[in-house]
């Protein structure tokens, strides 16, 4: 599998203070990967070195190409606020603000699968947070994305609204072959991904399957981060010999402990 995102000793300061030392992170293409750190490892920081926003002289490559010759509008970045960033008055001419060439089938088939075609006449800003977030995923889907990045973005959203969109993005990774990176603080979003990237202590310590990591409670200690909940259950199981491996589905769970 091809690394669609390459850094090599990446190193950078902000106002005097160290962000990244000689900082490496490769990401695969086609996978979901959770990026997690405490709120001052700079993963919005990294973010804006990917989008270009932020400047360096380090060595980046976006599928295979250099940060500065990459099409950034094959990548979809859904910040963590919204609602400031709407100029719209419709839910349908904000999506549209964007995408000069639109399928309406396209757009019809989307907003019925994300559940909002029914407030595509809307005021975009009476939407909910997870709304918005969803909206501004359909524009990008329309402009057919290599990429697609989630910086904090459902932080603000209940439980089952981030379970939804979470899974959402999961299958758009399988079906579409879309490469996912969501950025958090919250490790329960790591069982929704394929990959973990852990920074800390101004690298990346950590880059590999989520599998790996879930049987690690020792860096989940380390890097000060709780362990997810259904890992953690599954992990005492596990101790108790109920269980042979950890299991992060619920449903599937349960029908190991019932046979």
């Amino acid at each position: 599998m091809e690394n669609i995102i390459e850094i090599k000793d990446l190193t950078f300061s902000y106002h005097d203070k160290l962000i990244f030392d000689k900082l490496n992170l490769e990401i695969k293409q086609g996978t979901f990967t959770t990026i997690i750190g405490s709120n001052d490892s700079g993963k919005s920081t990294l973010i804006k070195i990917v989008l270009g926003l932020i400047k360096t002289d380090s060595n980046i490559t976006i599928d295979g190409k250099n940060i500065k010759y990459f099409d950034k509008n094959k990548i979809g970045f859904i910040p963590d606020n919204i609602n400031d960033s709407i100029i719209m008055d419709t839910v349908i001419d904000e999506i549209m603000l964007n995408n000069d060439k639109i399928n309406n089938d396209e757009l019809d088939k989307l907003l019925k699968e994300f559940n909002l075609y029914e407030k595509k006449n809307e005021n975009p800003k009476n939407l909910s947070d997870g709304e918005q977030q969803l909206m501004y995923l359909i524009s990008y889907l329309l402009k057919k994305p290599s990429i697609i990045i989630c910086d904090g973005s459902f932080n603000s959203v209940c439980s089952l609204m981030k379970d939804n969109i979470l899974k959402k993005l999961k299958r758009l990774c399988n079906e579409k072959k879309i490469t996912i990176i969501n950025v958090t603080n919250d490790s329960e979003d790591i069982l929704y991904g394929d990959y973990v990237v852990i920074l800390y202590n101004n690298k990346v310590i950590f880059n590999d399957k989520k599998e790996i990591l879930l049987n690690n409670e020792k860096l989940f200690r380390k890097v000060k981060l709780k362990v997810p909940f259904m890992s953690d259950v599954s992990l005492k199981l596990c101790y108790y010999g109920l269980l042979n491996n950890i299991e992060t589905d619920m449903g599937r769970m349960i029908n190991k402990l019932w046979k």
